[in-house]
């Protein structure tokens, strides 16, 4: 198995990325290259395709500014929360897996150590999983 994730550039047109499926990334940052070496996440038990933050910071920065908002459908381990959190970019997300919720709010709290955090999840009692948290439990 590769050690880095590579993201190639398939073609350059007017600052636009153009994928295969027709979607288009708006904002192109040439410094960026044509493909990213980032070391890949260390397997763990908290979710099976996680991805380092260091891979997220990098589109993050690349496609948005400072307070603006970030979509993510499917949040996973919550990778894309830190990232949004640690590079002051607004999140929004939706995860339908209570069990990846929890997580999610935990890798949360243990990076920023504020419950601030609104979760629409019947299923999902946020003071539930703050108090059950185990002590040694990794944000990263």
């Amino acid at each position: 198995m590769d050690k880095y994730y590579k993201i190639q550039r398939i073609e350059k047109t007017k600052g636009a990325i153009d994928i295969s499926n027709g979607a288009k990334l708006v904002s192109f940052n040439d410094s960026m290259g044509d493909v990213w070496e980032i070391e890949k996440t260390t397997e763990n038990d908290l979710h099976p395709t996680m991805k380092p933050v260091a891979l997220v910071d990098r589109a993050i920065n690349n496609s948005t500014k400072t307070n603006e908002a970030v979509l993510d459908l499917f949040i996973g381990s919550g990778t894309t929360l830190i990232s949004c959190e640690k590079n002051g970019r607004r999140f929004f997300g939706c995860e339908l897996e209570p069990k990846y919720i929890q997580i999610c709010i935990q890798r949360y709290f243990n990076f920023t150590r504020r419950y601030d955090i609104k979760c629409i999840n019947r299923e999902v009692d946020i003071n539930a999983i703050i108090e059950d948290m185990p002590e040694d439990f990794t944000s990263q």
